[in-house]
């Protein structure tokens, strides 16, 4: 019996875990589908113009 209810306990904690781990790493792959447009839209030309300004 107490085998069965210390595999439900870790099956429900692998579950949790796995659930917390996706979050964070959907939450990572979202900031990036967000900042790489703005990277690439903002800070490139950005970076474009201060570096000719910064050649002359």
């Amino acid at each position: 019996m107490s085998a069965i209810v210390a595999v439900f306990i870790a099956i429900l904690l692998f579950v949790l875990f796995f659930k917390l781990f996706f979050k964070i790493v959907f939450k990572l792959f979202l900031y990036l589908m967000i900042a790489l447009p703005i990277y690439f839209f903002i800070l490139k030309p950005l970076w474009y113009k201060y570096g000719y300004l910064l050649q002359q």
